[in-house]
């Protein structure tokens, strides 16, 4: 999982996020004001939607993702 960790790390500075001092697996986009927590190979998104939408847009023209759903407050997976 390492080696993933360390790719995907860079896929997402390459795209303007920036790792946070307090956990090596959160990372932020000031302009988008968008959060991404990496878990293994399951990253969560936080931010509005539009943010999110384009920050995804912007991860896909570096690594093949499938955004798969929207989580809600609420809502029962």
């Amino acid at each position: 999982p390492k080696a993933y960790q360390e790719w995907f790390a860079k896929g997402l500075v390459s795209v303007g996020f920036r790792q946070i001092a307090v956990d090596s697996q959160i990372f932020f986009h000031k302009q988008l004001k968008a959060f991404m927590d990496v878990h293994v190979d399951d990253p969560l998104m936080v931010g509005k939607d539009r943010d999110r939408e384009e920050a995804w847009k912007l991860l896909k023209t570096k690594m093949l993702i499938n955004v798969n759903e929207k989580l809600e407050v609420g809502r029962e997976l």
